[in-house]
C-alpha cells in the first residue's frame, strides 16, 4: 500500500512538472484566465455598469473571492485538455475522449463548483444563494465561461499545430538545400582534372534544375497548405461570433408584465414570440411565452429587439418577432405558410416569407452545427 502511493506521488509529480513547463501551464495565461472568468462570472448580469460597479465594496470583495475559487476550475480544465492531448489512446479514440471531457467538464465541473460555491455561502456567510436565485444564473455563466476555456485551448493548440508544421518544413527545406549544395561541391572537385568536366557539369546542370524545380513544388505545396490552413480558421469565426450572439441571447432578460401592474425579469430565451397592438403612440407590446403565458413588454420597437438578439430573434410578419428556438416546424403549401412553434397557435405567413424562414432556419441550424465543431462536440472526422 505504502509503494502503490508513493508510485502514484511520483507519477502525478511527473505529470504537474511537465504540465507546468508546458504552454497549457503558463503562469500568466492561467492567471489571466482565472481574472478575466472572475470579471465575466460577477459583473455579466449586474444592473449597473462595470465602471460602476467596479468601486462597489461587495462586488470587489465577490471578486476576490470569485478569482480564489475559479483559479482551481480554470486549472482543472487546463490539464484535463493537456492530459487528454498528449495522451496517445485517447489521441486515437477521439469519440470516447470528447464523450468523456464533455461528461467531465459540462456535467460534473459546473455542479461539483456550484455545489461547493453553494457550501460556503451558506456554512460561512449564512447566505442561501438558491434561494436568492443568483445560482442558476451563475450555473448558466459559469457553463459558458467553461466551453469559452475550451474554445480557447483548442484554437491554441491548431494555431501551435501550424506553426510547428511550417517549421519542420522550413528545416526539410534547408537541409535539402545544404545537400545539394554539398553534392555540386564535391562533384567541382571530382570533375576538376577530368577531360569529361563539361558533360558532367551539363549534367548537373540538369540536376540542378531537377532539385530547384522540386524543391519550388515543395514551396508551392507550402504555401497551398498554410492557405487552407488559414481559411480554415476564418471560417471558424462566424461560428466563433454565433456562439456568443446565442449565448448572450440564453443568459439575457427583459421585463415583462403578466398582470399589468408589476414587471419581473424573464429570460429572452424562454420567449416564444414579440408582436404588437395598435398603431403610432397607441402601440403596445406583448409577448408569448414557451409556457403559453402572455405579458407586456418594457420596449419601444421590435427592430430594436431583433437587432440586439438577431442570434435567435428573426421576423415572422412585418408586426410580430419569433424565436427561432421555439419553432417546431416550418409549413409551406400552396398558397401559404404557417409556423408551428412552443407556447401559442401557428403564425399564418406569405408563403415566400415561410420558404425564406425555412432557410434561414437551416442555416441558423447548420451555424449550430458549425459551433459544435469548433468544440470538437460529437467527434472529428479521421
Amino acid at each position: 500500500m505504502y509503494k502503490s502511493k508513493t508510485s502514484l506521488f511520483a507519477r502525478f509529480k511527473t505529470f504537474s512538472y511537465a504540465f507546468f513547463n508546458s504552454w497549457y501551464g503558463y503562469g500568466w495565461i492561467l492567471l489571466l484566465l482565472d481574472v478575466l472568468s472572475a470579471l465575466v462570472i460577477t459583473f455579466f448580469t449586474t444592473e449597473k455598469a462595470i465602471i460602476v460597479s467596479l468601486w462597489n465594496k461587495a462586488h470587489l470583495y465577490a471578486l476576490g473571492l470569485n478569482i480564489l475559487l475559479l483559479l482551481p476550475v480554470v486549472l482543472s480544465i487546463a490539464m484535463l485538455v493537456y492530459a487528454m492531448d498528449t495522451s496517445r489512446y485517447w489521441r486515437r479514440s477521439v469519440t470516447s475522449r470528447w464523450a468523456l471531457q464533455g461528461l467531465l467538464l459540462l456535467m460534473v465541473l459546473p455542479l461539483l463548483c456550484t455545489a461547493t460555491v453553494y457550501g460556503l455561502y451558506r456554512a460561512w456567510l449564512g447566505v442561501d444563494l438558491l434561494a436568492m436565485g443568483y445560482l442558476q444564473r451563475d450555473f448558466v455563466v459559469l457553463l459558458g465561461i467553461i466551453v469559452l476555456l475550451q474554445v480557447y485551448f483548442k484554437v491554441r493548440k491548431e494555431e501551435l499545430n501550424k506553426r510547428q508544421m511550417v517549421h519542420k518544413m522550413k528545416r526539410l527545406i534547408h537541409k535539402q538545400r545544404r545537400t545539394y549544395r554539398f553534392a555540386l561541391h564535391m562533384q567541382d572537385r571530382m570533375l576538376k582534372n577530368e577531360g569529361d568536366h563539361m558533360i558532367h557539369r551539363a549534367e548537373l546542370l540538369l540536376e540542378n534544375a531537377r532539385l530547384g524545380a522540386e524543391l519550388k513544388q515543395l514551396q508551392e505545396a507550402s504555401e497551398k497548405l498554410l492557405q487552407a490552413e488559414r481559411d480554415r480558421m476564418d471560417s471558424m469565426r462566424p461560428y466563433a461570433r454565433f456562439s456568443w450572439g446565442m449565448l448572450q441571447g440564453m443568459l439575457d432578460k427583459v421585463d415583462v408584465s403578466f398582470d399589468h401592474t408589476t414587471f419581473e425579469s424573464v429570460y429572452v430565451r424562454f420567449i416564444s414570440s414579440v408582436f404588437f397592438v395598435g398603431s403610432g403612440a397607441a402601440r403596445l407590446f406583448y409577448v408569448r411565452m414557451m409556457d403559453g403565458r402572455k405579458g407586456m413588454i418594457a420596449i419601444s420597437s421590435l427592430a430594436m429587439l431583433k437587432e440586439k438578439y438577431a442570434a435567435i430573434l428573426t421576423s415572422a410578419t412585418r408586426d410580430e418577432l419569433v424565436n427561432v428556438l421555439a419553432l417546431i416546424e416550418i409549413e409551406v403549401l400552396e398558397d401559404k405558410g404557417f409556423l408551428h412553434r412552443l407556447g401559442g397557435d401557428p403564425i399564418a405567413v406569405a408563403r415566400d416569407r415561410a420558404e425564406k424562414l425555412k432557410l434561414e432556419y437551416v442555416e441558423v441550424l447548420s451555424y449550430m452545427d458549425g459551433a459544435k465543431e469548433l468544440l470538437g462536440i460529437g467527434g472529428e472526422k479521421k
